[in-house]
Protein backbone atom coordinates (compact mmCIF):
# COMPACT_ATOMS: atom_id res chain seq x y z
CA UNK A 1 0.00 0.00 0.00
CA UNK A 2 1.07 3.58 -0.74
CA UNK A 3 0.74 6.58 0.76
CA UNK A 4 0.76 10.76 0.35
CA UNK A 5 1.27 12.68 3.02
CA UNK A 6 0.99 16.32 2.51
CA UNK A 7 2.35 19.09 4.89
CA UNK A 8 1.64 22.81 4.25
CA UNK A 9 1.92 24.17 7.64
CA UNK A 10 2.94 21.05 9.37
CA UNK A 11 6.92 20.93 10.62
CA UNK A 12 9.57 18.66 9.02
CA UNK A 13 9.49 17.41 12.45
CA UNK A 14 5.78 16.49 12.35
CA UNK A 15 6.10 15.57 8.93
CA UNK A 16 8.68 12.67 10.19
CA UNK A 17 6.70 11.23 12.71
CA UNK A 18 3.54 10.93 10.91
CA UNK A 19 5.92 8.84 8.15
CA UNK A 20 6.94 6.42 11.05
CA UNK A 21 3.83 5.60 11.87
CA UNK A 22 2.62 4.72 8.39
CA UNK A 23 5.45 2.98 7.73
CA UNK A 24 6.06 0.97 10.89
CA UNK A 25 5.36 -2.81 10.40
CA UNK A 26 3.43 -3.23 13.52
CA UNK A 27 0.78 -0.96 12.79
CA UNK A 28 0.07 -2.28 9.21
CA UNK A 29 0.74 -3.02 5.50
CA UNK A 30 2.26 0.64 4.10
CA UNK A 31 5.25 -0.22 1.90
CA UNK A 32 5.72 3.57 0.75
CA UNK A 33 5.30 6.85 1.98
CA UNK A 34 4.67 9.97 -0.46
CA UNK A 35 5.81 12.91 1.53
CA UNK A 36 4.38 16.33 -0.38
CA UNK A 37 5.86 19.78 1.58
CA UNK A 38 4.39 22.57 0.23
CA UNK A 39 6.26 25.94 1.51
CA UNK A 40 3.53 28.04 1.62
CA UNK A 41 5.91 31.51 1.71
CA UNK A 42 7.37 30.63 -1.49
CA UNK A 43 7.54 28.68 -4.60
CA UNK A 44 8.76 25.32 -3.14
CA UNK A 45 7.61 21.84 -3.64
CA UNK A 46 9.67 18.42 -2.24
CA UNK A 47 8.83 15.63 -2.60
CA UNK A 48 10.32 12.46 -1.20
CA UNK A 49 9.68 8.34 -1.28
CA UNK A 50 10.17 6.96 2.10
CA UNK A 51 10.32 2.99 2.54
CA UNK A 52 10.80 1.43 5.79
CA UNK A 53 14.18 -0.19 6.16
CA UNK A 54 14.31 -3.67 8.30
CA UNK A 55 17.71 -3.29 9.06
CA UNK A 56 17.31 -0.09 10.49
CA UNK A 57 13.93 -0.41 12.02
CA UNK A 58 13.52 3.13 10.22
CA UNK A 59 11.89 4.95 7.08
CA UNK A 60 14.88 5.47 4.35
CA UNK A 61 14.57 8.61 2.22
CA UNK A 62 14.79 6.75 -1.22
CA UNK A 63 14.00 10.11 -3.26
CA UNK A 64 13.88 13.55 -3.45
CA UNK A 65 12.79 16.22 -5.74
CA UNK A 66 12.30 20.20 -5.12
CA UNK A 67 10.86 22.43 -6.93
Amino acid sequence: MVVVEIAILETRRKLLQDIRLWLDPARGKVNVVIAIEANPAGPIITIDKYEWDQANGQPTLSHVESR
